[in-house]
């Protein structure tokens, strides 16, 4: 693992019984194709994750030289802002990665329900 994230304080960034992806999309956007998709549960996990896509998955495209931030975006993500040498434009970029909790089936479920019967009370009128 880069020494960039072993020393990572992550103090209030998950909620524990949560589950959560990582990836390049931010929110509104489409994630990454379900075959490279996989939970995290875990501060120690969130390490790994950040750790194989630096220096492994996105290796070839860029090399990690600086951890920058974690920003909280909303109560359901958080940005992982990194200082990047980009390989193919040979200049330091910065590059994010977001951590994106997933709503249980329940939640989604009551989400919707004010959704629309917001809307159904708004016809009413």
């Amino acid at each position: 693992m880069h020494t960039v994230f072993q020393s990572l304080s992550l103090a209030g960034v998950i909620e524990p019984g949560q589950v959560y992806i990582l990836c390049e999309s931010h929110i509104g956007f489409p994630a990454e194709p379900i075959e490279s998709t996989f939970t995290i549960r875990s501060e120690h996990e969130i390490r790994e994750a950040l750790d194989i896509q630096l220096n492994i998955v996105l290796a070839e495209w860029i090399e990690l030289r600086k951890f920058h931030s974690i920003k909280k975006v909303c109560n359901d993500c958080h940005e992982f802002r990194m200082l990047c040498y980009d390989k193919e434009s040979k200049r330091r970029i910065v590059f994010s990665l977001y951590l994106h909790r997933l709503r249980s089936f329940a939640e989604e479920l009551n989400r919707v329900r004010e959704l629309f019967l917001d809307i159904d009370d708004d016809d009413d009128e």
